[in-house]
């Protein structure tokens, strides 16, 4: 029951995570990645302390606080700001499509940090879920009549992406850390915790350069604070809590495995909102998705 929970909490993470960098990346051309991540993690802070004061949530215990801090700070400081740069340069496709690296990076952390060892069913699940997204990454995508996704594939959007994907990994297990130092925590503080430190992490990076005014600047542009609002509401809120209620049930590499699946889920969303066609490979990476899902809820 619990597995299966983690499941759904992982895919609906996924779900969610292939709609958001549609926002995220459209307000980070706007106003730049610091900006739009900075505004990102400040307006959901607020939104998050609510639903603390709402649940009752207990804090965590005093043991889970630092690997709670590190996975903001690597996570989504580090992380996440990375993978915004990486959605100008390649697009909000080729970006979720490259992180699929990150379950490769999670399962090895996973292992020599926390020890944690998948067994062979679900390990071969994870398995075809990585191939899914392999799959997806290298199906070609021709753009029909009037195609206007954006981006290309250039050498620092790579190394963007890869790097996110490696720090984001690095925040999984750190937060499977803390699950393991409070057993029972909670996963909207949790959540609260890990963001919350992720925006102090953020703001400290303009005040060093002295650009606290340029930051504040980019509220004047409401289009583009339009679009972080929405990118806020799918990425570090609903898909935030999310993906991290399913690090309560499931380790990390496998819930890294699961959300890559967003490669998968925005093919779709390219074709409808960037008219890019897709062939057989791209159903034949969805059957792979569903079959190792399968295994991995067994």
């Amino acid at each position: 029951m619990n597995s299966s929970l983690g499941v759904g909490l992982a895919l609906g993470a996924a779900v969610i995570w292939a709609i958001g960098p549609l926002f995220t990346a459209a307000a980070a051309r706007r106003l730049g990645p610091l900006p739009t991540m900075l505004w990102r993690t400040t307006f959901v802070t607020p939104a998050l302390l609510l639903c603390v004061g709402l649940t009752g949530a207990a804090w965590p215990a005093r043991d889970a606080w630092l690997p709670l801090v590190l996975s903001g700070v690597l996570g989504i400081t580090a992380g996440d700001l990375l993978i915004t740069v990486a959605f100008v340069e390649l697009g909000p496709r080729r970006t979720v499509q490259l992180l699929t690296l990150g379950p490769c990076f999670a399962f090895l952390l996973a292992l020599v940090v926390l020890g944690e060892v998948v067994a062979p069913r679900p390990l071969a699940g994870a398995a075809l879920v990585l191939a899914a997204g392999a799959l997806a990454v290298w199906t070609e995508h021709r753009g029909g009549t009037g195609a206007v996704e954006p981006g290309r594939m250039t050498a620092r959007g790579f190394w963007a992406a890869a790097s996110g994907a490696a720090l984001g990994a690095a925040g999984t297990v750190l937060m499977r850390a803390a699950y393991r130092a409070d057993p029972g925590l909670h996963p909207v503080a949790a959540t609260t915790v890990r963001v919350g430190s992720a925006a102090v992490g953020l703001w400290l990076i303009p005040v060093a350069r002295g650009e606290g005014r340029r930051m504040l600047a980019a509220l004047r542009d409401r289009p583009a604070i339009l679009r972080v609002g929405l990118a806020t509401v799918t990425g570090p809120f609903l898909g935030m809590l999310a993906y991290v209620g399913s690090l309560r049930y499931l380790g990390a590499g496998l819930v890294t495995t699961l959300v890559s699946l967003s490669a998968v889920f925005i093919l779709p969303i390219s074709i409808v909102r960037h008219r890019a066609r897709v062939g057989l490979p791209a159903v034949a990476a969805a059957l792979l998705a569903v079959g190792g899902v399968a295994l991995i809820s067994k």
